[in-house]
């Protein structure tokens, strides 16, 4: 595997049957786990177990996959199995493109130029275009793609978006996640547990993936 037999196991689900064939498959359970997505909107609480696995999850992935580190052979294998331009695709046009071109909530947006310059670069390093810092990301790591218990346990599933690419796409969804929940309960008024909650969980998770980088020879700045 990849990513060796310790990440999979502590942060993966175990597959039992996969049938490229006839496209079906069928993977672990993960019983008494919810989405992080819902414990955001719910009650806005990262414990400390849930944010350093999530930073460490990524550090190691990224450390172990990153193109300043493997050789450069390597790299460029793992960009040519994981190009996944069907599913790169989909992102172009739904996280980069039709959000800031068709809603009318964005129009102040389309009207900054400085602002769709930085787009139009993410969206462009996204797409392959900038071959420096690029490693094994999930490419959806959303908290609607993380599940988690009460005892700290992360479980990451829907890998379909996986590519090479820049370690700042996975690191920058997850912390959006926290960002917005932290908008929802400051704009609900549900409390100030909440937003020290998610402030202290997106700085360890920083911390945590940082020191898992650097542990793994990596950069830890991504």
């Amino acid at each position: 595997a990849i990513l060796g037999d310790e990440l999979s196991t502590r942060f993966l689900p175990e597959i039992y049957v996969f049938d490229d064939e006839n496209m079906v498959f069928a993977m672990e359970f993960f019983a008494g786990c919810d989405l992080l997505e819902k414990g955001l909107i719910d009650t806005g609480v990262v414990t400390e177990e849930i944010a350093a696995g999530l930073g460490e999850f990524m550090g190691k992935t990224h450390a172990a996959t990153h193109s300043l580190k493997v050789p450069a052979e390597r790299a460029t294998q793992l960009e040519a199995d994981f190009t996944n331009q069907p599913c790169r695709d989909i992102q172009l046009e739904f996280v980069f493109s039709k959000c800031y071109n068709e809603a009318e909530t964005a129009a102040a947006l389309r009207d900054d130029p400085a602002f769709m310059a930085e787009i139009s670069a993410l969206k462009s390093a996204y797409n392959g275009q900038v071959k420096e810092s690029r490693c094994l990301l999930h490419g959806d790591l959303h908290p609607g793609s993380i599940m988690v218990d009460g005892k700290g346990t992360v479980k990451i599933i829907d890998p379909e978006f996986t590519i090479y690419g820049p370690p700042g796409l996975d690191v920058g969804s997850v912390l959006s996640g926290l960002v917005l929940a932290a908008v929802h309960h400051r704009h609900s008024g549900t409390g100030a547990e909440a937003l020290t909650s998610l402030r202290t969980g997106a700085g360890l998770i920083w911390e945590k993936y940082s020191a898992a980088m650097v542990a793994e020879g990596g950069d830890g700045a991504g």
